[in-house]
């Protein structure tokens, strides 16, 4: 049943990123064909300026939409299928709420590596060339310099910013997800009530990192700066290899939490429309 939850996720997807992949790719043509007419006429250069500006502008513009259809997309899912109608549907299958759970997680991450390969292309096609020839120069040279730097250090940190990214993206999946089931507990306006918790969540949030601020501000008067930037100097592989791992420990915890109170809320507290 859960090959077929996840059959069912895909397909639901790709029907609504197909199209969004195909834009891409086109826009992506088009700032590349766009390349071929540069107006080299004295006083009419100004038009292939606006022109690869705009085509240039419009491609970031389908990129940023490309990744937030497969976030919207991973949101909408969860609150649809799970607590609208739909979820009396779901809820019948024999499948766990945690299945649930991990099946939608999993497919958003699944879609945004789909994104990010369509992306990938789609940046070959644009820059294909002369341009293409020397992006891959500049990033070969400093991918060089950065294992002179680095050594080996570099492909630990290149791994542990993957798995960062990958559980960050997950945390803040969650994070919706966390919202939405506590909005479902309100008898009316329930999606007016996960908005509320949102913005509780992004209050609270705030107001965290500012007491952290403050406190870090009142130790710092205390603080040799010089000896701290000797000691981060010195320390600076080990140090990068312990933000990242202990930032994909952070996201992984608090992810955890939030996946937690979803299944609890599904499984202990369901309240259908």
């Amino acid at each position: 049943m859960v090959k077929k939850l996840f059959k069912y996720e895909f397909t639901a997807y790709l029907k609504t990123l197909i199209p969004f992949n195909i834009v891409l790719l086109s826009v992506a043509l088009f700032t590349r064909l766009v390349q071929f007419f540069e107006i080299k006429i004295e006083g009419l250069e100004f038009i292939y300026d606006i022109a690869i500006s705009l085509s240039t502008i419009t491609y970031v513009a389908t990129i940023i939409a490309c990744f937030a259809a497969v976030f919207i997309m991973a949101v909408i899912r969860f609150y649809k299928n799970l607590y609208t109608a739909e979820g009396y549907l779901s809820f019948t299958l024999p499948v766990t709420a945690t299945q649930h759970i991990l099946v939608k997680l999993a497919t958003a991450v699944a879609l945004i590596g789909l994104t990010l390969v369509t992306t990938v292309v789609s940046f070959a096609i644009a820059t294909a060339g002369e341009l293409g020839v020397e992006i891959l120069k500049a990033a070969g040279y400093l991918f060089k310099k950065l294992v002179e730097i680095a050594g080996i250090n570099v492909w630990f940190y290149a791994i542990e910013i993957f798995v960062m990214l990958v559980i960050s993206f997950c945390e803040s999946v969650l994070f919706y997800y966390t919202c939405i089931s506590i909005g479902q507990l309100f008898k009316k306006n329930r999606v007016l009530g996960a908005v509320g918790v949102y913005f509780i969540f992004y209050f609270a949030s705030q107001i965290i990192s500012g007491i952290f601020m403050v406190a870090w501000n009142i130790a710092a008067l205390s603080l040799d700066f010089a000896a701290i930037a000797e000691f981060i100097e010195a320390n600076i592989k080990w140090l990068l290899h312990l933000l990242f791992i202990g930032s994909a420990v952070l996201f992984a915890a608090v992810g955890t939490v939030y996946f937690f109170v979803n299944r609890f809320i599904m499984s202990k507290k369901l309240n259908l429309e």
